[in-house]
């Protein structure tokens, strides 16, 4: 038995003439990592990608009775993602003055 590619299973002959609310990527598998995939991507395709991230995130939480305390809490950051974060900002902006 397999399991390295999953494939939505085929729609009953009665739906098969409407439209699938499944997003284009279920069931896709990528020969690039994320890292390899976003770094490929021009600054317009990561700003859809973001864009894109958004709204699915808006349409989990407009269906949440709880949304107003999902987005007021606060979680802190690890202190080892914290250093990483602050390393990789620092990073960045030297290499934008260096330019």
């Amino acid at each position: 038995m397999s399991f390295g590619l999953v494939v939505p299973f085929a729609a009953p002959f009665y739906t098969s003439g409407m439209r699938s609310r499944v997003p284009p990527w279920v069931g896709k598998t990528a020969d690039l990592s994320d890292t390899e995939r976003y770094a490929a991507m021009t600054p317009a395709q990561r700003l859809a990608c973001f864009v894109e991230v958004c709204e699915l995130s808006r349409r989990i939480l407009e269906d949440r009775p709880d949304r107003r305390e999902v987005l007021a809490r606060e979680e802190p950051m690890p202190p080892e993602a914290e250093q990483t974060w602050l390393r990789l900002v620092a990073e960045a902006r030297r290499a934008r003055f260096a330019r």
